[in-house]
């Protein structure tokens, strides 16, 4: 099968000089389905619009038009021996977030995302009472209320383009940050075990060993946090244990949240469960993309970093059953053997239950998702959907080899 190889220096040199700007516009437009996301809420009378991270493309973002759909790749097995149950929840930013946010529009306007609202209705009464600080709506009611919706149409209706609004610093006077926050909070899952499952298992040496297996090397001391957090757990007569529990701590305290600026996307979210501070290695996050945080990682980088400290699985490997960090990386085949057919990419944790950040937006937050939820969407984002996947190796490490051979070393074979 014929390979690609991709010159490091030559890349970056391509890159930093912008000489090749037809492969810069290729690059931008393949990695839209990581970085193409709006924060958008809904107003009134509207189909809510609050699962941007777990839901599919509309049509107009779709690349596949009117041709026949072309069949998903199945769920690859998990060695993970328990039952996985999952319950809906809605994840939201906080208003904290909202006003960070909102403020850096003027603090940091190269970094800052607005928040942008869809309007079903431009008559103001609807959106004050959905949106408004307390008092605000109680006065359409008495005689400042003509005045209010007065107001309202002649400084916020006017910055309406094609029914969405774009919210700056100016309006934190009028808007309440809470209610915000409900209007934009997005559809996800909470996935949990069975406690008196998960004790039989621990007590059983052979379901005991497939935990191992399956956990590897994190299992002992991931073992004892778990039990420790559920000593202090202020439900200590709960039946079920989150599984949010058994993510690395650094992963922990950042599931569910939001960023207040764009940059962190799925690649850097991926290559983060097994390395946290690897968008500040400097042979992996290789050039800071304008516009954007640094914690953003572009395909090439992923590509770098899964050649660096990763293997690739062979078929029967990844029919034996993915393990605990294994980083899947969803690719289009039509884009043949190039690291840019890269869409995007997940960590498995257990069964059904994947990490994931649907984008680089600070709209979307870091969430467990399921299989389905992600070819429904990438499916509808490349025309031949794949998947490879990789294992962290063993004693590999991120730094430890020659990196500006890195790139010539990866070959993605048909």
């Amino acid at each position: 099968m014929p390979t690609r190889r991709f010159p490091l220096r030559e890349h970056i040199a391509k890159r930093s000089a912008g000489l090749v700007l037809l492969l810069l516009a290729g690059m931008t437009t393949l990695a839209l389905p990581c970085s193409n996301a709006w924060a958008q809420g809904t107003l009134p009378a509207v189909r809510r619009n609050n699962n941007l991270g777990n839901r599919a493309p509309g049509p107009s973002q779709s690349l596949q038009g009117n041709a026949l759909p072309r069949p998903l790749p199945d769920a690859p097995p998990s060695r993970f021996p328990l039952t996985v149950l999952t319950q809906p929840l809605l994840i939201a930013p906080t208003a904290s977030i909202l006003r960070t946010r909102i403020e850096a529009l003027k603090k940091k306007p190269d970094l800052a995302e607005p928040v942008v609202l869809r309007l079903n209705t431009l008559e103001p009464a609807p959106i004050l009472e959905q949106l408004a600080k307390q008092g605000l709506a109680e006065k359409l009611l008495t005689r400042e209320g003509n005045k209010l919706r007065s107001d309202f149409r002649s400084t916020i209706l006017p910055r309406v383009k094609e029914g969405r609004l774009s919210l700056e610093v100016r309006d934190l006077v009028w808007i309440d940050l809470q209610k915000l926050s409900a209007t934009i909070a997005q559809n996800s899952i909470k996935p949990s075990l069975m406690l008196k499952e998960w004790e039989l298992a621990l007590a059983n040496s052979e379901t005991r060993a497939e935990l191992e297996d399956h956990f590897g090397q994190a299992f002992k001391a991931m073992a004892q946090d778990v039990e420790k957090s559920l000593l202090a757990s202020n439900e200590p007569g709960s039946l079920q244990i989150p599984l949010e529990l058994f993510l690395p701590r650094h992963v922990r305290t950042v599931l569910g949240r939001y960023s207040p600026l764009r940059g962190r996307n799925c690649f850097a979210t991926a290559l983060g469960f097994n390395d946290p501070r690897v968008e500040l290695m400097d042979n992996i996050n290789l050039v800071r993309e304008d516009g954007h945080h640094a914690a953003m990682i572009n395909n090439d980088e992923f590509a770098q970093a899964l050649w660096l400290g990763y293997r690739e699985l062979e078929p029967v490997e990844i029919l034996e059953g993915l393990k605990y960090g294994d980083v899947i990386a969803f690719l289009d085949r039509t884009e043949g053997d190039s690291y840019t057919g890269l869409k995007h990419a997940a960590v498995h944790v257990a069964a059904d239950v994947y990490l994931h950040k649907p984008s680089k937006s600070a709209s979307t937050p870091i969430e467990f998702t399921r299989w389905t939820n992600m070819v429904r969407i990438w499916g509808g984002l490349a025309r031949e959907l794949d998947y490879k996947v990789y294992r962290r190796l063993p004693s590999g490490s991120l730094r430890q080899r020659n990196s500006q051979i890195a790139i010539e070393k990866i070959f993605w074979s048909q």
